[in-house]
């Protein structure tokens, strides 16, 4: 058996015998915790001791399961605790607990005797043991010094049952580890030995012997090479050497020439030696002219063989005429011979496909090539095993390339590790019985000495939990007891007092939790809180709204469930909000909602202390950041388009004013300047004017800025000109303006502006060549009071790039563009349509867009007709 079957074995029947004891020992000194009758009181005894027994002599080893003295004992046993139980007249429960126990464990020894796994068996009588304890342990607990008393009793003998297992755990493994040891030093030696000095033997005497040819037969050895034939004189100076002990007598010893051909063997059959001399070590040794060695298998048996080269003078230098090769055969014999210091120690020798030679007895012939395998396919050479009742251990021979050629197994028996085994198994059951009759000695005086006081203790509680607070304890002992009673007693005078204090602080709770949950409902930042598991207590509308997620939803569920936010840098705060660590931490973050919306916030979180101290959940605040994150970005695309539009007027200011300072250009060059100052002065005049008005939030007004009659086409002509002027022809500009047109009431110079600003658009946003029309018509238009009356439309078409149909809504507003893009591509402080915008708006006008991507754009301006210039043009 197994060291991990035996303690197995151990561990079930030493936990069987120390529930036996306990119960006999309950039997004896406490029958009353049992509430059985006399007469079962014997029988549950004889019970007990009969499992006891029978668990002694099983687990230590001294019988096997099947052995007639454990099958009567314990046959026994179980018949008189089964006679026994019938006397439990009200404890029907435990009755069938104990039933089912013995059940399992008359199961065990039937699967013993079947044939079973051990592993089985050992559990089945593992779970009988443990009902029967567990009908033991319940038995005290009508009484506190009967719980007592079992508990200590059983907690101590649970201590003895872990010790005694663990103890034959270890001392077992030791002892395993200790033959394994042995025997794998054992096998490794005996590699090391083939290695280190068979193989170096075999080739010096190779080496000593085709030298010796070398010098007094060399003429002989030439005439071979030439002529391979047997001969007489070669053989007899072979068997010289063996009589002169330079060649090991029945060790096999061959001769072939340069071409391999064998001349001459002995000890080993033509088909071995001709295998040993085709060999490629032995090639070797002819090739290189020296002497090699190798481990072969020939003739059925492993041989170390050394190989030497004879030479001959030669031209060139020398030459090989042949090989001897000299032999140690690693048999029977050889290692018979290894064994005799050491004769509990088997030893044999493995190729990869069978045994080759051996001595002592030996496991079955599959376990030693087993272990010899293992060795030859394992990067360390070595393996071991436990099969067969023998500790198996291998390590092998490897040939000069480092290979793997053989294994040499060693072998021993196991019973060393048995009788230890069987020894201590048997000491411990009886460390076992005096520890559990000791235990349950010391733990009856125990529980009797603190019965009386608990008794007492019980009757003043009852006394309490009725209501009677005079009650009054009558322990006076200087220990626990003692101090609990005292305890009692103060406790009956204030629980009264504690009890009206409690509810004051109760209604004020309350009434402090009414007022917090009405702020945080009207805090305008989401707060959720959070307990220390991270389920949402507290979600208020601001956190609705922001996650869009009602509270009824979201409260008493996990909070990574509901919500979902991450850092700026992508990383997911949800599990950090979710576990509560104490401090308070800030981070900008991102919500991402079910809707695919995501809302920049900054996010504040803190940990909740609880009654003791500790994080009882945490608390998180959200601050939505969409306007503050758009009037950063409006911000820096105001100051960037600004900082821009006034900087490209000032360039040809400075550069001309330079130039001029310097009086180096001529009178039409100075001239070309001064306009250049001229125009970059009223760009940059057109810009600030532009600023101030979106500044003031309406047109700026002048002395001059007042209505008047205005006609129409000459605006028109006036602004073509100067279009003409400002674009140097890289867009035809076109007009098309219907007859009999009325005059609008406006400003002049700001209509003019107007559309200027909308011709300028259009030819910024117009590929070079293409035509700008500018129209105008009479129209009817809806008046701001909901009348319909005559009004002029003035359009602007392009063929540009269009806008897009979601930028239509934000075009007319203060600093916007079609895109980015193009804002980049030609500038602009993206005020020139809101201008327009607001100058329309001043004379009760509407402002027109009408767009396609790709095709071009039209602004209209539609201005209404005052009636008392209602005239043609």
């Amino acid at each position: 058996m197994s060291g991990s079957a035996s303690v197995l074995r151990f561990a079930a029947e030493f936990a069987t015998f120390l529930v036996a004891v306990a119960g006999a020992a309950i039997v004896f000194a406490r029958p009353r915790l049992l509430g059985v009758e006399r007469a079962s009181r014997i029988a549950l005894f004889a019970g007990f001791v009969g499992l006891a027994g029978a668990a002694f002599l099983h687990g230590s080893l001294l019988f096997e399961a099947g052995d007639l003295p454990v099958l009567g004992v314990r046959g026994a046993g179980i018949a008189l605790l089964a006679l026994g139980t019938l006397g439990w007249g009200e404890d029907r429960v435990g009755r069938r607990v104990v039933w089912l126990a013995l059940v399992l464990i008359a199961m065990a020894e039937v699967a013993a005797a079947v044939g079973v796994a051990d592993a089985v068996v050992d559990a089945t009588r593992i779970l009988g043991a443990i009902g029967l304890g567990a009908v033991l342990v319940t038995s005290a607990r009508r009484s506190i010094p009967a719980q007592l008393a079992v508990s200590t009793a059983a907690s101590l003998l649970l201590v003895v049952l872990a010790v005694s297992v663990a103890l034959s755990l270890v001392i077992t493994d030791n002892v395993e580890k200790e033959a394994l040891r042995r025997v794998d030093s054992r096998s490794r030696a005996e590699a090391d030995e083939i290695e280190t000095s068979v193989l170096p033997t075999a080739a010096t005497n190779a080496t000593l012997v085709a030298a010796t040819l070398q010098g007094s037969r060399l003429g002989l050895l030439q005439g071979l090479d030439q002529d391979p034939a047997p001969s007489p004189a070669l053989a007899a100076d072979i068997d010289s050497f063996v009589g002169a002990n330079l060649l090991r007598a029945g060790n096999p010893v061959l001769y072939a020439t340069s071409k391999q051909a064998l001349v001459l063997f002995s000890g080993i059959s033509r088909a071995g030696a001709e295998a040993l001399v085709g060999s490629p070590s032995v090639e070797e040794a002819v090739t290189t002219q020296g002497r090699t060695v190798a481990v072969q298998v020939a003739d059925g048996r492993a041989v170390a063989v050394g190989s030497a080269a004879v030479t001959a003078p030669a031209p060139e230098g020398r030459r090989s005429v042949g090989v001897l090769v000299a032999t140690t055969a690693l048999d029977d014999a050889y290692f018979n011979q290894r064994a005799l210091n050491d004769r509990t120690v088997s030893l044999a020798v493995v190729d990869r496909q069978q045994p080759l030679a051996g001595f002592g007895p030996l496991p079955a012939r599959a376990s030693v090539e087993a272990v010899g395998r293992a060795a030859l396919a394992s990067a360390g050479g070595t393996a071991s095993s436990v099969s067969g009742g023998y500790f198996l251990s291998a390590g092998v021979v490897r040939a000069s390339d480092g290979s793997s050629v053989l294994a040499v197994v060693a072998a021993t028996p196991t019973t060393v590790v048995d009788d230890t085994r069987n020894s201590l198994f048997g000491t411990l059951f009886l460390v076992g019985l005096g520890t559990a009759l000791m235990a349950f000695l010391a733990a009856g005086i125990v529980g009797e000495r603190i019965g009386g006081g608990l008794r007492r203790l019980t009757f003043a509680a009852e006394g309490v939990q009725r209501g009677d607070f005079t009650t009054r304890v009558s322990v006076s002992s200087e220990d626990e007891l003692g101090v609990l009673g005292s305890t009692l007693n103060s406790m009956a005078g204030s629980i009264e007092t504690l009890t009206t204090e409690l509810r004051e602080k109760r209604d004020e709770e309350a009434r402090l939790r009414s007022r917090l949950e009405a702020v945080v409902a009207g805090m305008g930042e989401a707060v959720v809180a959070v307990d220390r598991d991270g389920r949402i207590t507290t979600f208020n509308g601001a956190a609705e709204g922001l996650f869009g997620v009602p509270a009824a939803g979201a409260e008493g569920r996990p909070v990574d469930q509901v919500v979902r936010v991450t850092g700026e840098d992508g990383t997911d705060l949800s599990p950090r909000l979710a576990r509560p660590a104490e401090g308070r931490w800030a981070e900008a973050a991102v919500v991402h909602r079910d809707d695919g919306t995501n809302v920049p916030v900054a996010l504040s979180a803190g940990a909740l202390a609880d009654a003791a101290g500790g994080i009882g959940g945490g608390v998180w605040v959200l601050r939505d950041m969409r306007r503050e994150r758009e009037a950063e970005r409006t911000k820096a695309d105001l100051l960037a388009n600004i900082s821009h539009e006034l900087r490209t007027p000032l360039v040809p200011i400075k550069g001309y004013a330079m130039m001029l300072s310097r009086g180096r250009l001529r009178r039409d060059e100075a001239q070309a300047g001064l306009t250049a100052i001229g125009d970059a002065a009223d760009q940059l005049e057109r810009v600030i004017g532009r600023l101030l008005e979106v500044a003031g939030g309406r047109p700026r007004t002048t002395a001059a800025s007042r209505p008047e009659p205005v006609h129409v086409r000459s605006v028109i002509d006036a602004a073509i000109q100067r279009a003409k002027a400002r674009d140097g022809g890289h867009h035809p500009v076109t007009r098309r303006v219907s007859r009999g047109l009325p005059r609008l009431a406006v400003d002049r110079r700001r209509l003019e502006e107007s559309l200027d600003e909308l011709i300028d658009n259009a030819a910024k946003f117009s590929p070079e060549g293409s035509r700008i029309l500018v129209t105008a018509r009479r129209v009817d238009a809806v008046r701001s009071g909901g009348e319909t009356g005559p009004a002029v439309e003035i359009s602007v078409d392009d063929l540009g790039i269009g806008i897009a149909e979601d930028e239509l809504s934000r075009i007319f507003d203060d600093f916007a563009q079609a895109d980015s893009t193009a804002t980049r591509a030609f500038g602009g402080l993206g005020l020139g349509l809101s201008v327009v915008r607001r100058t329309v708006e001043a004379y009760d006008g509407e402002l027109v867009c009408e767009t396609e991507v790709g095709k071009g754009s039209r602004f209209s301006i539609i201005l209404p007709v005052a009636p008392i210039l209602d005239e043609e043009t």
